[in-house]
């Protein structure tokens, strides 16, 4: 819950490579717009990170170790882009190392929340 429903914030700063747990983080941070961020392998909690920022957009790699660890009955991942990017012009770019990327594009149930082509 660490900048959760922060009004104020507008872009994402740089996450840690020590950081484990992400839970609800940006929840309801609904001015963040364009962002390029790395989440780092040490990350094995994104529940609901980016949970209604709404205006969400740019690139977000995650190398976050996610595989559907289930956490007081939910996955390690759940709800992770509920409600995001929703807003015209709003695009998410996911790519990285984390093996769940599929799984959470298809959770979110957003068409603005894509897997980067592969070169």
């Amino acid at each position: 819950y660490t900048f959760n429903d922060c009004k104020k914030l507008t872009t994402i700063p740089y996450i840690p490579s020590k950081v484990e747990n992400m839970h609800c983080t940006f929840l309801n941070c609904t001015n963040i717009n364009t962002v390029n961020i790395v989440i780092p392998e040490s990350v094995t909690n994104m529940q609901r990170t980016f949970y209604r920022c709404e205006n969400l957009s740019g690139t977000i790699e995650i190398n976050a170790n996610l595989n559907g660890t289930i956490i007081n009955d939910e996955t390690d991942y759940v709800a992770m882009f509920n409600y995001a990017a929703i807003n015209t012009d709003c695009k998410i770019i996911l790519s990285g190392t984390c093996n769940m990327l599929n799984n959470i594009i298809s959770q979110a149930g957003n068409p603005n929340i894509i897997l980067k082509e592969s070169n």
